[in-house]
């Protein structure tokens, strides 16, 4: 047969704009899930090392302080910086060189996520106390994840609740920690 055309036939074509119309709706669906991975893993990176701080603050009966640093060494308050954990054996809040860094947390794109705290920086003492206040988490996900780390006098720590189910999560005042729109 000379000449003959090769083509697709109706049943071909609307199998294939099938099999299409579903790996796009995964790929979105996959998207979603990886993001929401990513909030619930940040999430527990940051329960693990408020933990982390208290035990090394009670057993190396020092301050240990979280924040984010300027260019300086010095606590500031931009929290979606990357965090540093270290031994402030001097109590100034400020990275000195003899200071042991413990672990550090990598900075967060603001339009992936952000965090908040009202102070420069969260400390923990020798007895195991802390600053009190709130930490709070908010990942831009479809529905918005947020968290907040309520961190009590005595160093406790525990989440923040959605009593009105918006989606926020509320620090100890019953408010919603501030999330970006």
């Amino acid at each position: 047969m000379k000449g003959s055309i090769k083509a697709l036939t109706l049943v071909e074509l609307l199998v294939t704009l099938s099999v299409v119309g579903i790996l796009m709706t995964s790929a979105t669906s996959f998207g979603s899930y990886i993001e929401n991975t990513k909030a619930r893993s940040d999430i527990k990176q940051l329960r693990r090392v408020l933990s982390y701080a208290r035990n090394i603050a009670t057993l190396e009966k020092q301050n240990i302080v979280l924040c984010p640093l300027d260019t300086n060494g010095s606590c500031q308050r931009a929290w979606n910086q990357e965090l540093t954990l270290f031994s402030d054996t001097n109590r100034d809040q400020k990275l000195d060189p003899l200071e042991e860094v413990h672990t550090r947390i990598k900075p967060l794109p603001a339009t992936i996520a952000s965090r908040n705290f009202q102070r420069s920086a969260l400390i923990y003492f020798p007895t195991g106390f802390s600053t009190t206040g709130t930490l709070s988490y908010c990942a831009s996900t479809t529905p918005p994840i947020s968290y907040a780390f309520i961190l009590s006098r005595v160093g406790r720590i525990r989440p923040g609740e959605d009593n009105n189910n918006n989606h926020i999560a509320e620090n100890a005042s019953n408010q919603d920690i501030p999330c970006p729109k």
